[in-house]
């Protein structure tokens, strides 16, 4: 980072000085959510590329991927979500998440800016939107980043969005393949022998066109 920014005239901007005092309970978050629940899925993943039957090239276990891992990734990170928008806070009086924000929603309506619609869109999507003053970097710093996005822009968007566009439509294939398939069904393994069948099915119907 100090490389990248500079050193005697930029050097500061690299890093925040001070102690962080403020973020142990995000911090703690992130670790319960990383250890209990995407860590099951992360161990699946390795294991099915250490055995050949995961192939990021391939663009059927690609979809497969998505089809089977998708809905369970996020109907785990939904139950993480429920448990601790409902359990009691120490710190707190003892009060949920839930609670907490039930209390400052109808604070924020008695006070008439519950319905503040907050900055326009067209400004939210500036760049720079929520830095305080742009003033506090150095211009050719803003000259640099202002170049490197650009750079970054034109050299991967269009690609990017044209791969994306590919993916979206073999997934759509790939459900109408599967139709009434329960890519949902537990099978003991966390999904591993679903995601071998939904890739036999997307296989057959590759066969098949």
């Amino acid at each position: 980072m100090i490389e990248h920014w500079g050193g005697e005239n930029g050097g500061h901007y690299a890093f925040l000085r001070g102690r962080s005092v403020h973020n142990v309970r995000i911090e703690r978050l992130w670790r319960d959510i990383g250890k209990t629940t995407l860590a099951p899925f992360a161990a699946v993943f390795r294991l099915l590329r250490q055995n050949g039957l995961f192939v990021l090239e391939n663009r059927i276990h690609r979809v497969a991927m998505i089809l089977v891992y998708q809905p369970r990734v996020q109907a785990s990170l939904d139950e993480a979500t429920r448990t601790w928008n409902h359990h009691a806070l120490s710190s707190e009086r003892h009060r949920s998440p839930k609670a907490i924000w039930s209390l400052s929603r109808q604070q924020a309506i008695l006070g008439g800016y519950w319905n503040d619609p907050g900055d326009p869109v067209e400004e939210a999507r500036q760049r720079y939107y929520g830095v305080d003053d742009e003033h506090d970097l150095p211009p050719d710093v803003l000259e640099g980043l202002e170049r490197e996005h650009r750079r970054d822009d034109d050299a991967n968007g269009e690609e990017d969005e044209v791969q994306l566009t590919l993916l979206g439509q073999a997934v759509e294939w790939g459900k109408q393949v599967l139709g009434n398939f329960d890519v949902m069904r537990q099978d003991n393994q966390v999904g591993m022998q679903v995601y071998t069948e939904v890739v036999t099915l997307l296989e057959a119907g590759v066969a098949e066109l």
